[in-house]
């Protein structure tokens, strides 16, 4: 794991700093999938 010193100087690991924009990508994901669900929920694919 990389680490980058912050202002403070304590080790700061990068990712922490991915990590939302990953959860939200995920949240989003998530969410356009279940609306496909809803959609095609009353047709046979």
């Amino acid at each position: 794991m990389e680490y980058e010193k912050n202002t403070r100087g304590k080790p700061h690991p990068k990712f922490i700093l991915l990590q939302p924009i990953v959860w939200i990508f995920k949240k989003a994901n998530t969410f356009i999938r279940e609306k496909r669900r809803e959609k095609y929920k009353g047709q046979k694919i």
